[in-house]
């Protein structure tokens, strides 16, 4: 047994003196009185009383000290059972948004949490730790319930994924592996696992939701065109997770202006792919919206960024090259100047293409070199190759992004060398089987530049469909302008939306199997301390005391 306030134990040696008291004996005094006949009648009737005279004082000696120990109890305060300690694990994810309860699955959570809370006695502490897209400690172990309540009503909703096993495995530690404690996890069910947190001894799991579908965005992408920046190629991905077909509609918009619906006929837990295509320079933000109410409308609605078009200020240097003018002219985020002798100074936000030139040093600024006339502050140039033919290429480069460069033949060139000294990062782009680089990347921190060796006009280069997407890939790059991201609409296997940790929150299907159901919770309600019923024991046996023995009802 424990006790809230055990130096009042020390109350019990009051024992001693009402032992004392009760021993003590008044010496009686014969006197002469002339009623000696009827004190002889009175003595007669307390010899046929004897043997209850003989333990009257020692019964009321007993019931005494049973007053008094039961006072010192009370004032003990003794803990039946003892003092527990709770963790509660309250779910705050994404999921838990779920409208498919009354309110939500969170505010019910809380509510059950704040009964809880009411249900702890004077003795007891609860902690309460959050498990959304960040588990966090919002209260340690507490008797106060008034902060208690405060906390549990301040839980904020999230949209990020659970942290469930993470923050049990936190309550453990905060517990220290008493066999009195518990840890309360009130949840969806929607982790890994649930069946084996639910066995273990020191947990409870309290499901809360129902089996509800739902339908959400799981994907949304946007890129530019390769041989057209102004045209945009959108993705979006639609999924079902529920036991049984929806049809719906998704409505497609920018900056909200609306581009197109498309009606969606979705089987039980299936998706479908849609691609859109639009023309447009600006940048903007294109959202994709479900026509269709569920229990969860954080993922009935999706967003992303349309990137600029990318247009792109170019001045050709070249004594004349009708190809690298063709496919400059034919690219329409390109403002196209043409010069025959390199410009005295850079302008700020263009980028010079020279064609067999190579001023040395290099202007600032970002610059591409075709075919260079000589070296350079940045590079040597080699002797001419023999087999100048593209034998290895680079497939991690965004500049090498949809281009096949292999077994393509630059006539008349020489080997890239880089000068001694430079720091900047470079990218070997293209090389011959012998190792020999043509074609370079080089990030200084003055800008930019690319260096492409051979004679374009007497290669198979510009024939070739990879030829402007390569000098689109090669403006990218010198602008700055990442592209990267872009998506494979024929990857029915591709990979989720941005904003995935939603997604995985998004299948709202409670499992029936782990825990209990927060309707078939029974909460324990606080019951009188003990104390209250020990002084209520100790007052009623000194009424029946003081009636029986002081007002002599027994006598």
């Amino acid at each position: 047994m424990v006790f809230a306030n055990p130096l009042a134990l020390l109350w019990a040696l009051l024992a001693v003196p009402i032992v004392l008291l009760y021993r003590r004996r008044i010496p009686l005094r014969r006197e002469a009185v002339a009623t000696e006949m009827i004190w002889q009648q009175v003595f007669a009737e307390e010899r046929a009383r004897g043997a209850w005279q003989l333990w009257r004082h020692r019964v009321s000696l007993a019931v005494q000290l049973t007053i008094l120990m039961l006072l010192v109890l009370a004032m003990a305060e003794p803990l039946i059972p003892g003092p527990r300690r709770t963790v509660l694990v309250v779910d705050n994810s994404a999921g838990m948004n779920a409208t498919d309860v009354v309110a939500s699955r969170l505010a019910q959570v809380k509510q059950a949490a704040l009964r809880m809370v009411e249900g702890l006695r004077d003795c007891d502490q609860m902690a309460v730790l959050t498990a959304g897209d960040a588990m966090a400690v919002r209260s340690t172990l507490s008797g106060d319930r008034q902060a208690l309540h405060e906390v549990i009503e301040a839980i904020p909703a999230t949209e990020g994924t659970t942290h469930v096993t993470a923050a049990v495995d936190l309550a453990r530690r905060m517990l220290s592996g008493r066999k009195r404690d518990k840890i309360v996890v009130l949840s969806d069910a929607r982790f890994d696992d649930p069946a084996k947190l639910a066995a273990a001894e020191d947990v409870e799991l309290v499901r809360a939701g129902t089996s509800a579908g739902n339908v959400a965005v799981s994907r949304l992408q946007t890129r530019r065109g390769i041989g057209d920046p102004r045209r945009c190629q959108v993705l979006a991905e639609v999924r079902n997770f529920s036991d049984g077909p929806v049809a719906c509609g998704l409505e497609i918009s920018l900056d909200g202006e609306a581009i197109d619906t498309v009606p969606l006929d979705l089987p039980a837990d299936g998706r479908r792919q849609q691609v859109f295509e639009m023309t447009t320079a600006a940048e903007g933000t294109l959202t994709a919206k479900l026509d269709r109410d569920d229990a969860l409308s954080a993922d009935n609605r999706a967003s992303a960024t349309v990137p600029p078009a990318g247009q792109h200020r170019v001045m050709l240097v070249t004594e004349g090259n009708p190809m690298l003018k063709s496919v400059f002219e034919a690219n329409p985020a390109v403002e196209l100047t043409v010069a025959d002798r390199p410009p005295e100074s850079s302008t700020a936000g263009t980028i010079i293409v020279y064609d067999r030139q190579s001023p040395n040093p290099l202007p600032d600024g970002p610059l591409m070199v075709i075919d260079p006339a000589g070296s350079s502050d940045l590079w040597q140039l080699g002797a001419a190759l023999e087999d100048p033919t593209i034998a290895e290429q680079s497939d991690t480069a965004s500049l090498t992004g949809n281009v096949r460069l292999l077994g393509i033949r630059l006539p008349e060139a020489r080997r890239i060398e880089l000068s001694a000294g430079v720091e900047s990062p470079v990218i070997r782009l293209a090389s011959t089987a012998d190792r020999a680089t043509l074609y370079v990347a080089i990030d200084r921190p003055a800008g930019r530049v690319l260096v492409l060796s051979g004679r374009l006009s007497e290669s198979s280069l510009p024939l070739r469909s990879a030829f402007p997407i390569m000098m689109t890939n090669a403006l990218d790059w010198l602008a700055g302008i990442d592209r990267s991201d872009e998506f494979s609409p024929s990857l029915a296997d591709g990979p989720s939306l941005a904003d995935g940790p939603l997604l995985q929150e998004s299948d709202l299907r409670v499992p029936a199997g782990p825990g209990i159901q927060l309707s078939d919770l029974k909460l324990r309600r606080p019951g009188l301390p003990p104390w209250v019923y020990l002084t209520v024991v100790a007052l009623g046996l000194l009424a029946a005391e003081w009636c029986l023995y002081q007002r002599r009802w027994m006598s």
